[in-house]
């Protein structure tokens, strides 16, 4: 294989490593069984489609409410949708769900790749997988990185805890009221941000790390070892750039207030991670062992780094004046950057190529010396910028504040933990060590202890598999549900245990030593790293004799006023007051945007607004307070007109007909409620309740794990529910209403059977027979018996006495294409005599209509019957008395005897009334005489005008079965 290998395309020797290691991830998974998969399982959706799903990438359970799952929904389609669906109750019959986002969802949950909360479920923090395109108005300006949002239980609600006890349900409607999304007839809750940062687009994963601290900076700031506040730290992947990156929040600004002078980034640049567009690589921390695990989804790995590794390198910002647009007024000829000038015009005079080109593709003409810096997405690599060390140097920021920290960092220890997957997505730590980890382009999930070897791996089914998670009640494994969604199937779903594991579960083994990346000049990040370990105090600024202080901060001072103020964004800025402002003694001067002296945001609301869209800042625009506007997306669907309800309020959509709702995303109800059922129930529980409108699911769970659903996936369509009706049955070897009794069989065995047909046997006389081509692919079949005296009463329950064992055939349901045929022996009862037997019949059960159901024909000693069905699964022969068929006979002649003479009777009691009502009609009439009598008797004879008689239009409203 090697020296075959040699000669390959290396492409190939990729695809045959590939498929090598994949064979040894089977032969290993076998080996070991890991309690949340078992020994055998049954995967049950909980949610798919619908309202409030678009596109799940991401799930995590609230950890102040244990049953309350939370989904990352990306809505591609409708930028103002994305944000996140919570399912109450999940997996129970009393699920339910609704939606939480913000009322920008296009910038603070755009595309949301992955979320996080906080230990105690105070913060939930989210990444967005954007470049900020406000939906397409614009191109990307990446001003993006995570969002926080504080959802601490509240008043039905969610909101900030408040110090001594209490809390502030910080939830609101679309108009900015106080909103409880659990209350009937509720629309809409939205969440408000608490903070966001701005150094990461194009994020990827996200994770929260409750033991991460940062201590005193190496940067130049006026206090160096400021007090903290603890358990506002995420870990980040910014797919830009591809670097994984640590924010510490610090303080929230909370809502309504941009402050984010005291917050800490860290970049390590010596950790490269590739995105693959669309697959969430998402993160887990393993507090204990410090250890952060990252699914490098394009690079085809999954890396474990030591959290708490690493050290500062240098400050992030830029700190030479040339890198930014604001400081830099020098102008250049082309690409030749040894001669500047100070303006265009002075440039022009020395230039061939006299036009400048605004950084375009073109190498000649003026052009403004910044684009010369390389800069792409606020980070520069060229020129000054690109400082002695080649690390370059970061323009787009947060904050410009002495006290905002943004820092690079190198020297990280981490190392490759595996490569046996082919597009690691989702990441799952259980409490006893085992990493679960899906492959998003098999739809695999493959289970690693943290020494690196394969336990286990469970297919899916499908592609597409993003997140999971785990619901444990204690700090074993063996309590714990495991939960997943499926990006491209667009379902949630989770892993029912039907089997537990036999053997006794031992942990595994702690984390092996780190097998450190990067430390061979081979290796591609070998450079980086050795750069970053032996970082000097002073760094150079290329071009010049230059050297800073690897912890200088930007002069900003020098260069704008009231720069260490938070930032302010006032509601005129979206605003055209000139028409005002020319009226207005002492505002003559001031133009579009601006906001005069002591104005406040109700001043500025009487103002049209702003149509020059391409000199507008969006995000200034919206921080600005603004939900409506001619710039920004409408957050109104389907046509509706949107509304602003005052300065940082809300919004209201005005709607066309025949759309209705907060946003106009509803047409009037189209299908019925669906009907209870015994041994489930659909989801959400309104389904139940309400009709549902177009486009809209219900599914449907059955009551317990002893239970297997079919089909039960229903769509609200044009023409009503559509989608196979949920079924559930019993899983074998369970008995009872609610499959609530495990029996053991008397008898059982089993076999492998093909296409090519078989037979499984239990004794003489004992067996089904599978004819050729009644399956279409192989299966095991089991055949077993059960004593009728230790099944449940309700389970028998049929006419006559139960004389043979109650046979069940599992899987259930299987559906054969040609008819089987069954051969059995019984007990004949004590009662039976000689020549009746006649009187014996079997009986099947029906896991649709759950009733016994009779075979017809004679059965005797080793009779073969044959059988067509996909619903069968148990049968069972039994004895009636023929004094019973008497009975029955004489009870069906009695009865239609009766119902005859019931029949004569309505027959009588009809003609009397009706002769009776001619009688009185015609005595009514009698006082008419001559041709006015004889006209009304030839109408009653007319056939014309029968129709227009009283009593025969009551006849005709009679339907045809009221007739018969």
């Amino acid at each position: 294989l090697v020296k075959s290998m040699v000669s390959l395309d290396p492409r190939r020797v990729t695809s045959l490593l590939f498929i090598l290691s994949t064979i040894l991830l089977r032969l290993s998974a076998d080996a070991t069984c890991v309690p949340p998969l078992g020994s055998s399982r049954t995967i049950v959706t909980v949610a798919g489609g619908g309202k409030g799903l678009a596109i799940p990438r991401d799930i995590q359970f609230h950890p102040a409410r244990p049953n309350e799952l939370w989904v990352a929904s990306a809505d591609s389609e409708d930028k103002t949708s994305s944000g996140v669906l919570v399912i109450e109750n999940a997996g129970t019959k009393d699920q339910r769900v609704f939606t939480v986002r913000d009322r920008v969802a296009y910038h603070y949950m755009d595309n949301i790749a992955s979320l996080a909360f906080d230990k105690e479920g105070k913060v939930l923090f989210t990444c967005q997988e954007s470049e900020n395109r406000y939906a397409d108005l614009q191109g990307p300006n990446y001003f993006q990185g995570p969002s926080a949002f504080e959802v601490w239980p509240c008043n039905q609600g969610y909101g900030k805890e408040k110090e001594g006890g209490g809390c502030e349900n910080q939830m609101v409607s679309h108009d900015g009221l106080p909103c409880d999304p659990r209350a009937d007839g509720t629309d809409q809750c939205f969440v408000i941000h608490s903070d966001m940062l701005h150094e990461s687009p194009l994020c990827t994963g996200i994770a929260h790390d409750s033991r991460a601290s940062t201590g005193p900076t190496r940067l130049d700031v006026p206090v160096q070892n400021r007090s903290r506040v603890p358990g506002n730290i995420v870990w980040y992947v910014d797919g830009v750039r591809g670097k994984l990156m640590r924010f510490d929040m610090d303080s929230l600004h909370g809502v309504k207030v941009m402050d984010h002078r005291f917050a800490n980034i860290r970049r390590y640049v010596d950790v490269d991670i590739t995105r693959r567009a669309g697959v969430p690589g998402h993160m887990v921390v393993d507090v204990d062992a410090r250890h952060l695990y990252v699914a490098d989804t394009g690079g085809k790995r999954v890396l474990r780094v030591m959290a708490d590794s690493g050290h500062f390198v240098r400050g992030a910002m830029c700190v030479p004046d040339e890198c930014y647009w604001n400081h830099n007024k020098r102008w250049s000829c082309g690409t030749n950057r040894s001669t500047t000038y100070d303006n265009k015009t002075h440039c022009e005079q020395f230039c061939e190529g006299k036009s400048g080109d605004d950084c375009g593709s073109a190498t000649t003409g003026c052009r403004p010396d910044l684009c010369n810096m390389n800069c792409e997405a606020g980070w520069c690599r060229g020129g000054p910028c690109a400082m002695e060390d080649g690390l370059g140097c970061y323009t787009t920021f947060t904050e410009t504040s002495d006290t905002f920290e943004y820092e690079l960092w190198g020297c990280t220890d981490f190392e490759v933990f595996t490569t046996l997957l082919k597009s690691p997505s989702g990441i799952a730590l259980s409490p006893q060590g085992r990493l679960f980890i899906s492959d998003y382009d098999t739809g695999r999930i493959v289970v690693f202890d943290r020494a690196g070897n394969v336990l286990s791996d469970l297919s899916t089914g499908s592609a597409g598999v993003t997140g999971l998670e785990l619901q444990c009640s204690s700090g074993q494994d063996s309590s714990c549900r495991l939960w997943f969604v499926n990006a491209i199937s667009r379902e949630v779903s989770y892993v029912q245990v039907d089997s537990a594991c036999v053997e006794a579960s031992l942990p595994p083994p702690a984390p092996a030593q780190l097998q450190l990346a990067c430390t061979s000049p081979e290796e591609s990040c070998w450079g980086t790293r050795n750069e970053t370990c032996y970082a000097k105090d002073l760094v150079g600024i290329p071009g010049s004799a230059r050297r800073v202080d690897r912890g200088q901060r930007p002069a900003f001072g020098e260069h704008m006023a009231n720069y260490n103020e938070r930032m302010v964004i006032f509601h005129s800025y979206g605003k055209n007051c000139s028409s005002l402002f020319a009226r207005t003694p002492g505002l003559e001067g001031l133009g579009v945007g601006q906001n005069p002296k002591n104005w406040t945001d109700v001043d500025a609301e009487v103002c049209p607004d702003r149509l020059d869209c391409e000199n507008i800042n969006r995000d200034l625009l919206v921080m600005a307070g603004f939900f409506c506007h001619p710039c920004l997306p409408n957050p109104c669907s389907n046509g509706g007109t949107c509304l602003n309800t005052g300065a940082r309020k809300g919004f209201t959509c005005s709607c066309p007909s025949p759309r209705v709702g907060d946003k106009c995303q509803h047409l009037p109800a189209s299908c019925p409620a669906l009907a209870q059922q015994a041994m489930g129930s659909y989801i959400p529980a309104n389904c139940h309740r309400e009709r549902k409108e177009i486009g809209e699911k219900c599914l449907f769970l059955c009551d317990n794990e002893f239970m297997r659903l079919t089909g039960g996936v229903r769509t609200c369509s044009q023409s009503g529910w559509e989608g196979e009706e949920g079924v559930c049955s019993c899983l074998p070897r369970r008995f009872g209403s609610k499959c609530q009794t495990s029996l053991k069989p008397i008898h059982a065995s089993s076999a492998v059977v093909s296409s090519a047909g078989g037979k499984v046997s239990l004794r003489d006389h004992e067996w089904i027979v599978i004819p050729p081509n009644a399956l279409p692919s192989q299966q095991t079949i089991q055949l077993e018996a059960f004593a009728v005296d230790s099944v449940p009463a309700e389970d028998r329950t049929t006419t006559g006495n139960l004389c043979s064992p109650i046979f069940e055939l599992s899987p259930h349901r299987m559906r054969f294409l040609t008819p089987v045929t069954l051969n059995f022996t019984f007990t004949p009862p004590p009662e039976m005599s000689e020549g009746n037997q006649q009187d014996l019949h079997v009986l099947f059960f029906d896991d649709v209509t759950k009733t016994w159901m009779e075979q017809p024909g004679p059965v005797v000693q080793g009779s073969t019957i044959s059988v067509q069905s996909d619903h069968f699964s148990r049968w069972v022969v039994s004895y009636t008395p023929a004094e019973h068929h008497e009975l029955t006979e004489k009870s069906k002649r009695i009865s239609a005897a009766a119902w005859v003479g019931f029949g004569f009777l309505i027959a009588f009691v009809v003609l009397s009334l009706t002769a009776l009502g001619i009688f009185w009609r015609r005595r009514a009439q009698g006082g008419e005489g001559g041709k006015e009598a004889e006209e009304h008797k030839a109408k009653e004879r007319s056939p014309a005008s029968i129709s227009n008689e009283g009593d025969v239009e009551i006849g005709d409203s009679f339907s045809p079965v009221a007739r018969q």
